[in-house]
C-alpha cells in the first residue's frame, strides 16, 4: 500500500469521525459554575429559558433532573420531553400541564397518576368549555366542581344535573337560574324553601313579580310579590 492510499484512508477515517461528533445544542454557560448545587440550578434555568431539555441531562441529582425535564417541557409545550421523565408523579404533572396548554385531551389519557389525571380532565374541561370531559373525573369533589364551574361559566343549567352532592347541585341550579333568568331551573331544586328563594331571586332579576306565581304556596307567593315589587320600586327610585 503506497503513501497516497494510506493518506486517503486516513482522510476518510478522519471525516467519518468528525461526522459522528455532534455540536452541542446549546451554549453551556453553566459548566464553569464550581458548586454542584448551583450548577444544577443553573442548568434548570438554562433549560427553561431555552425551551430545551438538553441541559437537564447534565444534572446529577435525579429528582432535580426530573423537575428540569418537566419545567422545560411545559415551557416548550413538548409532551416528548415529559415522557423522558422516570418519576411517574413528575411525569404525570408534566403531561397534564402540556395537555391543557395544547388543548389535547388524548394526552390526559396517558397520565399515570390518578390525581394528576383528574386535574388534567378538570383543567381541560374548563379550557375547552366541554362539560362532557367532567364525567371522566374519578374524584367526586373534582367531578362536582367541574360541572358546577362550567354550569356557571357558560350559563348552562343542564350541567348542574350531573352534580352528585345535593347541596352543591341545588346551589348550582339557583346560581344559573338567576344569572340566566330562567325560572324553570328553580323547579330542579329539591329543597322547597330553597326553590322558593330561587323564584324570588329570578323574579327580581327579571323585574317581574309574575314569576312568584310559580311558587306552590299561596302565602309565600304574596310575600314574594311584595318583595319583588319593593325591589323594583327601589331600583327605579335609585335611578
Amino acid at each position: 500500500m503506497n503513501k497516497i492510499n494510506l493518506l486517503l484512508i486516513f482522510i476518510v477515517v478522519f471525516i467519518a469521525a468528525c461526522a459522528g461528533v455532534k455540536e452541542p445544542a446549546f451554549n453551556d454557560t453553566c459548566s464553569s459554575v464550581n458548586r454542584t448545587a448551583e450548577r444544577n440550578i443553573c442548568y434548570v434555568d438554562l433549560a427553561v429559558s431555552l425551551n430545551l431539555t438538553d441541559p437537564c441531562d447534565l444534572i446529577g441529582a435525579e429528582k432535580l433532573k426530573a423537575t428540569c425535564y418537566a419545567e422545560a417541557s411545559i415551557e416548550a409545550v413538548d409532551k416528548l420531553g415529559c415522557e423522558k421523565i422516570e418519576d411517574a408523579q413528575v411525569r404525570s404533572y408534566c403531561l397534564a400541564k402540556v395537555a391543557v396548554a395544547r388543548a389535547e385531551l388524548p394526552i390526559c389519557e396517558n397520565v399515570d397518576d390518578q390525581d394528576w389525571k383528574d386535574t388534567c380532565y378538570f383543567d381541560m374541561a374548563e379550557v375547552t368549555n366541554k362539560s362532557e370531559i367532567c364525567s371522566k373525573i374519578s374524584l367526586n369533589l373534582f367531578h362536582d366542581d367541574c360541572y358546577d364551574i362550567l354550569a356557571k361559566k357558560i350559563n348552562n343549567g343542564a350541567n348542574c344535573a350531573f352534580i352528585k352532592d345535593i347541596s352543591t347541585k341545588n346551589r348550582c341550579f339557583l346560581a344559573v337560574a338567576v344569572s340566566s333568568k330562567d325560572a324553570d331551573l328553580c323547579n330542579e331544586i329539591n329543597l322547597q324553601e330553597f326553590g322558593w328563594s330561587c323564584f324570588n331571586r329570578v323574579a327580581k332579576a327579571k323585574r317581574d313579580a309574575e314569576v312568584c306565581e310559580l311558587i306552590s304556596s299561596q302565602s309565600v307567593v304574596e310575600g314574594c310579590r311584595q318583595s319583588v315589587n319593593e325591589y323594583i320600586a327601589e331600583s327605579i327610585n335609585s335611578n
